[in-house]
């Protein structure tokens, strides 16, 4: 890895073989559970892992821990056996990317202050809004973002989806030029009706901020 990351970091390039190989080692799969395609690492063992890769480069070390962190974590713990499947067993195996879309462009640390919202029509919801600073753009198959279903309901009006990112609707910007991460492709995920399948919401509508563990 070593003498091909300062090349990767000036010409903003995403290490896509480096990537491609750590999944083939099981490097990616991290505490998730081997039936669902992970490692079935303790926490400590994977931090000592990421610690290491992440002093070569720290974006490494992200890719590293992204299945055992919101992205995996929140599918392991609230998904469906069909979603565990079809989203966290290739995810955990290196097989595709998925990603995590929560910051806004207008606010960061406050997330219950999101703008995007979501409507449900029949089978499908439709989603109209942006995320800022979201990692993994042209590189991931789908990204777990959050939306509004029912502002009146402040915290408990806010449901989390599975969005691939060849939905209708979906598009997305690079950030260029950006100091740090240089190779992680971080940008602006645009939502304009963008429709995604009722199956595609990970829990229940209005849990996409609970705060207990199921």
């Amino acid at each position: 890895m070593a003498p091909k990351m300062a090349d990767c970091d000036r010409e903003e390039k995403y290490p896509s073989e480096i990537v491609a190989k750590m999944g083939e080692l099981g490097w990616l799969g991290g505490v998730i559970p081997e039936e669902y395609g992970g490692a079935g690492l303790d926490f400590t063992t994977l931090v000592a892992g990421v610690e290491e890769i992440s002093k070569v480069d720290v974006a490494l070390g992200s890719v590293m821990g992204r299945a055992s962190g919101l992205v995996g974590s929140a599918l392991l713990q609230y998904g469906t056996e069909e979603q565990k499947k079809k989203y966290l067993v290739p995810l955990a195996s290196g097989a595709i990317g998925g990603g995590t879309a929560v910051t806004e462009p207008h606010s960061g640390t406050d997330v219950a202050a999101m703008e995007t919202t979501a409507r449900r029509e029949g089978d499908y919801y439709y989603l109209n809004g942006a995320k800022g600073w979201i990692t993994g753009i042209g590189l991931v198959n789908w990204f777990l973002t959050f939306a509004v279903t029912d502002k009146s309901k402040g915290r408990k009006g806010i449901t989390a989806f599975i969005v691939d990112v060849d939905s209708p609707g979906y598009s997305a910007k690079l950030y260029k030029n950006k100091m740090g991460f240089r190779l992680s492709q971080t940008g602006e995920l645009i939502f304009e009706d963008c429709r995604v399948p009722a199956s595609n919401v990970l829990g229940e509508e209005g849990q996409g901020l609970r705060e207990d563990r199921a």
